[in-house]
């Protein structure tokens, strides 16, 4: 029985749409080329993965379809049921761009902006997300801001960077209305967050957890909050154990108030593999320990309706390196449970193998955490184990 797959990939974007995943973009290596030059994924097509039956489905998309990107962001709003699709980089450079995916017809929608108003200077790894009828998005990496929307912000040159126009990191807060398609660039008061990209951002409720991030040469390790409402940063000072300071790692709010960050890339070139919590009310983190290593960059994780977080593709070395880029298409799932709850785990034979990774249980949570391989079974049907 022959089962599609998406292609391994990384810089991709992915939203959840109820117990769903759905994956879009990213760039990969040429199937017939071990050491080719790596290409970005056909931009006409979508991934959905549904968390219940554990099944992949390729959906083709029409009407206006944006470039092949990496480092991108997509912001789902549930009201409108349809996906937004921000900035991003190809091959020509950083974009600013929006385009909106209407998941009734399947249809992309290139969004204008009048040519009277100034947008946001094109960049990629940015942090976004949505908030009454607005899309936000802070930071990210790109050519200077001066010539664009710059009424609040500030730019931080890459005095490293090896093309030929410069480019650099911004710390700009900027709000996109769905109702006028236009764009504004809000001061913010309070202790803003230093230039950076490659960030993790998270809203639960009226705040904005920020996490992390690249600037300059460094992997940053610093937590902020931004208050919506007041539009006021706060720096948070945690006490206990901290994650190490790392970029393109993923930051996920969950719907009781917790934040799970896993993986990312550390200033020291490493490919990370840890598993973290963050309580939002208790602002502690807790570090979850694993027993299986899994590490992964520039991957992206979202929260299904039912509380599963699913992390999918990214990269499992070093990126930075003269080595091939390994880019992965598995699904990591971890799911929470009340300890009364607890269950040691369970293998799923269809129609790839899912190996359980068992977990050293630690403070009030429960998870577990599930790679799935490539190998096809010659026997289709689900067979669920359970101990």
């Amino acid at each position: 029985m022959s089962v599609e797959w998406p292609t391994a990939r990384s810089g991709h974007v992915s939203v959840a749409i109820e117990r769903s995943l759905l994956i879009w973009g990213g760039y990969s290596n040429p199937m017939d080329q071990e050491n080719g030059p790596e290409i970005y994924l056909p931009s006409g097509e979508v991934w959905l993965f549904n968390s219940d039956t554990h099944r992949w489905f390729r959906q083709n998309t029409k009407g206006d379809l944006p470039p092949g990107l990496s480092g991108a962001h997509a912001v789902y709003l549930p009201a409108e049921m349809a996906v937004y699709l921000l900035c991003g980089f190809m091959g020509e450079g950083h974009r600013n761009e929006i385009y909106r995916l209407d998941i009734a017809d399947w249809l992309w929608t290139h969004i204008k902006i009048d040519d009277n108003l100034l947008k946001p200077s094109p960049r990629d790894k940015l942090g976004a997300w949505e908030h009454e009828n607005s899309i936000y998005i802070f930071g990210g990496y790109g050519p200077d801001i001066i010539n664009y929307l710059h009424d609040a912000g500030s730019y931080f040159e890459d005095i490293f960077s090896l093309t030929a126009h410069m480019k650099g990191w911004n710390n700009q807060l900027l709000s996109f209305n769905i109702q006028t398609n236009s764009w504004s660039n809000p001061k913010c008061s309070g202790c803003v967050p230093s230039p950076r990209a490659a960030h993790g951002v998270a809203r639960v409720g009226v705040n904005v957890y920020l996490f992390g991030g690249r600037h300059e040469n460094r992997r940053l390790n610093d937590l902020y909050s931004l208050n919506l409402l007041q539009l006021q940063w706060t720096e948070i000072k945690v006490t206990g154990d901290v994650p190490v300071g790392r970029s393109w790692h993923t930051f996920t709010p969950l719907s009781n108030k917790r934040i799970c960050l896993y993986g990312g890339y550390t200033t020291d070139c490493q490919t990370l593999d840890d598993l973290w919590c963050f309580n939002a009310v208790s602002s502690q983190w807790v570090q979850i320990s694993l027993a299986n290593r899994m590490p992964r960059l520039w991957h992206t994780a979202v929260c299904t309706s039912n509380d599963d977080v699913l992390v999918f593709g990214g990269c499992s070395n070093d990126i930075l390196s003269n080595a091939t880029t390994v880019h992965m298409n598995e699904i990591l799932v971890i799911r929470l449970y009340p300890n009364s709850l607890l269950r040691e785990g369970s293998i799923i034979h269809y129609p790839k193998t899912v190996h359980l990774i068992r977990i050293n249980w630690g403070a009030a949570l429960g998870l577990f955490f599930i790679r799935w391989l490539h190998t096809i079974l010659t026997d289709p049907q689900l067979r669920i184990s359970m101990t």
